[in-house]
């Protein structure tokens, strides 16, 4: 059977091991000590929450990467066009700027 200090001990490191700063960690074992789960679920929902935010705000950004390899696949310049033409900038125009690109956010249109 687990030791009270080990099941502390086990806490705490899934807490900072979940990325939780030391004030969530320290009111998490303050709250686990007086059993209050209800508190501390909703302390670690919120830092889900953040983690997932963080998640899918880097996959947008992967994905914006992903577009433009595609970009660069899909509109390969041409043989015998200019070296200095930049077919990428070319392209954005051509679709528009930013409004039109799937990775655009939404503050730029």
């Amino acid at each position: 059977m687990a030791e009270a200090s080990d099941t502390e001990s086990i806490l705490r490191q899934n807490l900072i091991d979940a990325g939780c700063d030391m004030e969530i960690v320290q009111q998490c074992m303050e709250l686990s000590h007086g059993k209050k789960t209800a508190e501390m679920k909703r302390i670690l929902t919120r830092h889900r929450k953040a983690l997932l935010d963080t998640v899918h705000a880097e996959q947008k950004k992967i994905d914006c990467l992903d577009y433009l390899f595609y970009k660069m696949e899909k509109d390969k310049r041409p043989k015998g066009s200019p070296p200095e033409q930049n077919w990428l900038w070319t392209s954005a125009i051509a679709a528009g700027g930013r409004r039109n690109r799937p990775c655009a956010s939404e503050s730029d249109g």
